[in-house]
């Protein structure tokens, strides 16, 4: 008898992928308004998690020194001292896992434009699905 392959769980009303059980990573697995009853978890469970195994999460994706989305982590992990600790990415190199000619498109705004800057300004909501779940942006 053959096992079955591993497959990631599904949220059968959102065809989604199901949220893990890791009080970090489940965090960003829905928007704050998408997030089901049961899956929902108070902070401190968030905050021992944190404690206990340091950041395990995706990188926080900065634009311009801010971060961008994914809040209730960020000021969790500030909160816990930590938050240097934990990595960052520039929105830039999101698009260009999605596979965007970043340079490319930045050279018809100028030499002082921030790459991050003008993709949250101007293709944001072209960024894949997937990614800005990932991301939690």
């Amino acid at each position: 008898m053959s096992a079955e392959p591993d497959r990631p769980r599904v949220a059968p009303e959102s065809g989604r992928p199901a949220p893990s059980d890791d009080p970090i990573t489940r965090r960003s697995t829905y928007s704050p308004d998408e997030i089901p009853e049961q899956d929902a978890r108070p902070d401190e469970e968030l905050f021992e998690a944190l404690r206990q195994r340091g950041w395990t999460g995706t990188p926080f994706v900065v634009v311009g020194g801010e971060v961008l989305g994914n809040q209730e982590m960020y000021e969790a992990a500030e909160r816990l001292g930590i938050g240097a600790e934990v990595p960052r990415m520039s929105l830039a190199d999101v698009f260009r896992e999605a596979g965007y000619d970043v340079d490319r498109i930045v050279e018809g705004y100028g030499p002082d434009r921030d790459a991050g800057e003008i993709f949250a300004e101007n293709f944001l909501h072209e960024l894949p699905r997937h990614l800005r779940d990932k991301y939690a942006i």
